[in-house]
């Protein structure tokens, strides 16, 4: 009988040091977030001696590094955890990491990797369902800034054919949201067009599109002959959580022949919740999506699909052979949907937490965290010293507080998160909106409570009192 492996005996320990880790994080035990500089961690860890030992480090320095790791992570599985858009993973989908991991099988060709694609296009069909796209295409890719990348490559290669062989043609436009995100300037950096060539499509007081101003603009961009890369909507902005107007801006955009991209990378979730769904009427006029599993559908990070209306969009973007790549049909051939040569099985994260937890556990927990956003809000509105700007719409919410009546500075809103992520108590973003500064809370936990959003509300009130009057 063969001797046990170490790490089968170190794997038994670091699930049980998982569990009490969750079960830690869950329970509040610990800080939501301590901040300390990466280079004084990576010494008192003794990291660089580590990688120096010559015959390596035993089971007990590597479950001690592991530990060590788990404590100074920030614990998205605390109720206290309201900052970004990242999910508190299901933990059956940190399963499909090690199935990975272990097998890294990369799927450039099929045959590589044919388990991968087979779950990746089984969690692709299932999106493109959702949308309304019964004969459509897509992949899946490592974020949402290359899932952007990879739909407006797409549309490049739709608008102007002759682009990867000979550039784009000059005075091209890309049609954006003023508050879309930053990783679509930069995709018009590396598609050539440049960030001058952006155009941000006049939006009313809450920073959503106006469909009548993208018309007046692409007729005038037709009218002059300027040539027109795709047109960018919000489903929903990143730093407030509002939907663009999807159906009016997918009807004026086939009115003038023009692809429509979606950024539904946080809020494409809603298409799984029967009470939401409404804010993406119109998604399936687009002609690409892309979709973060590891947002609102609660898969580790990252999978984030990039999906096309049209079936044969997703092979467009590149012209090239990879002659030692085996394969003759187009699906045999990974490689020429994706930036990227060889990809993690993504698929598996996503697939494994929808198949265990099913769709209707997933809309439940979508639907609370909606509702946790639309209960701070009529929280905040009911006291005297808080500002909100806008009804929320999604699971995101900006507020001011204004103690005794003050207006607070920009750099005392963010003095305010700073000593919440100090004490540990909970961790809050912040984003600019109007001309201000405004703390950002965006409620990604299904176990937050309303009792935690009070809690954070006295503490937020407590440190502005206190930080406003060192102002004074």
């Amino acid at each position: 009988m063969e001797p046990t492996p170490p790490w089968t005996a170190l794997a038994d320990r670091l699930f049980a040091s998982a569990e009490a880790f969750l079960h830690r994080s869950r329970q509040e035990q610990d800080p939501v977030v301590q901040v300390r500089p990466p280079r004084a961690l990576m010494e008192s860890w003794g990291l660089p001696e580590l990688l120096r030992e010559p015959e390596g480090i035993g089971l007990e320095r590597v479950e001690q590094l592991v530990e060590d790791y788990w404590q100074a992570s920030t614990r998205v599985h605390d109720p206290r955890f309201v900052s970004h858009q990242v999910a508190v993973p299901h933990p059956i989908s940190a399963l499909g990491d090690f199935a990975h991991g272990l097998t890294n099988n990369g799927h450039a060709t099929y045959e590589m990797g044919p388990q991968a694609v087979a779950v990746e296009f089984a969690v692709v069909d299932w999106m493109l369902e959702k949308i309304g796209w019964s004969n459509g295409s897509g992949l899946l890719v490592h974020g949402g800034s290359i899932a952007n990348l990879s739909c407006l490559l797409a549309a490049r290669a739709t608008a102007f054919p002759d682009a990867w062989e000979q550039g784009v043609p000059a005075g091209a436009q890309l049609f954006v949201p003023s508050t879309c995100h930053y990783s679509v300037a930069r995709c018009a950096g590396i598609l050539g067009i440049g960030t001058d060539a952006v155009v941000a499509v006049p939006a009313d007081a809450r920073g959503v599109m106006i469909p009548s101003e993208l018309d007046a603009a692409l007729a005038a961009a037709r009218a002059a002959d300027a040539p027109i890369l795709a047109v960018v909507a919000n489903a929903c902005a990143t730093a407030t959580g509002l939907y663009d107007p999807l159906r009016a801006v997918g009807e004026i955009c086939q009115r003038h022949g023009v692809w429509l991209h979606v950024d539904g990378c946080h809020g494409a979730s809603v298409l799984i919740s029967e009470k939401w769904r409404h804010l993406v009427d119109g998604i399936e006029l687009a002609d690409s999506v892309c979709w973060d599993a590891h947002k609102m559908l609660g898969a580790s990070a990252l999978c984030a699909g990039v999906l096309f209306r049209a079936p044969d969009a997703v092979y467009r973007s590149f012209r090239q052979d990879g002659n030692y790549l085996a394969g003759t049909e187009a699906e045999e051939l990974p490689f020429l949907r994706s930036i990227e040569c060889t990809r993690s099985g993504l698929g598996l994260r996503a697939f494994l937490v929808l198949a265990w937890h099913g769709e209707a556990r997933l809309a439940a927990d979508l639907d609370r965290m909606h509702a946790n956003a639309r209960f701070l809000e009529q929280l905040l509105r009911a006291a005297e010293d808080f500002e909100v700007p806008l009804a929320p719409e999604s699971n995101i919410l900006l507020f001011r507080p204004r103690p005794r009546g003050q207006e607070l500075s920009d750099a005392q809103i963010e003095a305010i998160r700073r000593s919440l992520m100090d004490a540990g108590s909970f961790y809050l973003t912040a984003a600019n909106f109007a001309g201000r500064k405004w703390l950002r809370v965006t409620l990604m936990n299904p176990a937050t409570t309303e009792q935690h959003l009070q809690r954070m509300t006295e503490e937020v009130r407590s440190q502005a009192l206190e930080i406003g009057a060192a102002g004074d």
